[in-house]
């Protein structure tokens, strides 16, 4: 029991020495606006429930392998037992680690949460009904952020830089929310705009505004 407990208590030092490492680079991200805040926030609470589930299932794990080393624990080969939990403690360590197998994961369910409270749901608030369009288009500059997020090299990683790239993803979509929610001419239009302007084509375009 008491190898057991050991064991556990390593695992912990362990989880809280990577969970702590991401907390102090989120910490030192230079952005200090709200929308960054409330992100950071989610990402904690999300990592901290990770780390509590991570604790438990090697918990559980533990006591798995215990039961197997009974017989060693009857015959009092005790450097086999300690060697094996050592051995059990790395593996599990190695297949479940908080830092490096969790994090982009972590940080895109964050993101998903950021989209959730600050534009679906207000969405669903506004005084004017949306056309089919603007929605549409919106949904789409959303799927581009998260993409960018997910499998651009520069923000795939657990280090400060990386952490100081997301605040202006956050503003970025609040900017295409705002400018949906204001309704402005050319919004249902803009994605086909802004391709225009990537591939260098000039593009003059008349609305009813006159703009």
């Amino acid at each position: 029991m008491r190898l057991k407990q050991g064991a556990v208590a390593f695992h912990q030092r362990k989880l809280d020495g990577m969970k702590n490492a991401i907390k102090f680079n989120l910490s030192k991200v230079r952005q200090k606006a709200q929308f960054w805040k409330q992100y950071e926030k989610t990402l904690i609470q999300l990592i901290n429930a990770k780390s509590s589930e991570y604790a438990t299932m090697f918990n559980d794990y533990m006591g798995q392998k215990m039961s197997s080393l009974t017989e060693q624990c009857i015959s009092n080969d005790l450097t086999s037992i300690k060697t094996e939990i050592h051995n059990q403690t790395n593996n599990f360590m190695k297949d479940n680690n908080l830092l490096l197998k969790e994090i982009e994961s972590l940080k895109f369910q964050a993101l998903e949460e950021f989209i959730q409270q600050n534009i679906t749901i207000q969405r669903n608030h506004l005084e004017k009904k949306p056309t089919p369009k603007a929605i549409s288009t919106l949904e789409k500059f959303i799927e581009k952020v998260r993409n960018i997020l997910k499998t651009n090299p520069r923000f795939i990683g657990h280090e400060v830089k990386h952490y100081n790239m997301i605040p202006d993803l956050l503003q970025r979509l609040m900017i295409y929310y705002c400018c949906f929610k204001t309704q402005l001419p050319l919004y249902e239009s803009s994605l086909e705009l802004l391709d225009k302007i990537e591939q260098n084509t000039v593009t003059t375009i008349a609305t009813s505004t006159g703009s």
